[in-house]
């Protein structure tokens, strides 16, 4: 008896597919912590418009299909925004350094490994609340084991080193994250 070839290969394809499937997003696996944590930061943020349940929205399905999800000011209609992305370089260029209240609510980070630390990290970062006229942030987060166990909280921390601690950017805020993760991991240069 003979298989036909494209049978077989849609078999080996349909076989394979699970072994090499990437693993699920950090944030993705803790996104009632996430959204725990950053539902009082989008309400207290929100414009009394009929819509303001739609970033929201937006953010928690952003958690399981990207990697950088943030939620900005729309400096042209002064509403709620969604800016997501899977690497760094896909945000977009916008100016977090201006004056005034900053534009960026809160990003949230995956990360799924640092070097040789085999851990997941979803990382939290907002902007720390009467900071003055500096961009500091707030990072907390989560790290998650490979052998998907509990989900440990990671203490609440300012970014610490000048250039992380006043990034002018989304991309720039999303870079401190991970070498945020490296440090957490160990990884990092001190």
């Amino acid at each position: 008896m003979r298989i036909p070839l494209a049978i077989a290969m849609t078999a080996i394809i349909a076989l394979d597919g699970p072994v090499y499937a990437a693993p699920l997003r950090a944030c993705a696996q803790v996104s009632s912590l996430v959204d725990g944590a950053v539902r009082p930061l989008l309400a207290s943020a929100a414009d009394p418009q009929p819509d303001v349940t739609q970033p929201r929205t937006q953010f928690g399905s952003c958690l399981g299909s990207r990697n950088i999800c943030s939620v900005v000011y729309d400096t042209r209609n002064g509403k709620q925004a969604l800016v997501a992305a899977d690497v760094t370089a896909d945000l977009p260029a916008l100016d977090v350094s201006g004056q005034g209240k900053s534009p960026v609510i809160v990003l949230v980070r995956s990360i799924p490994r640092v070097r040789n630390d085999p851990n997941q990290y979803c990382l939290v970062s907002e902007n720390i609340r009467g900071a003055g006229s500096m961009q500091q942030w707030n990072v907390y987060g989560w790290v998650i084991a490979p052998n998907g166990g509990k989900a440990l909280p990671l203490q609440r921390q300012v970014l610490e080193y000048r250039a992380e601690s006043q990034p002018k950017s989304l991309r720039g805020l999303a870079a401190a994250l991970w070498l945020f993760a490296e440090r957490m991991s160990g990884q990092g240069s001190p």
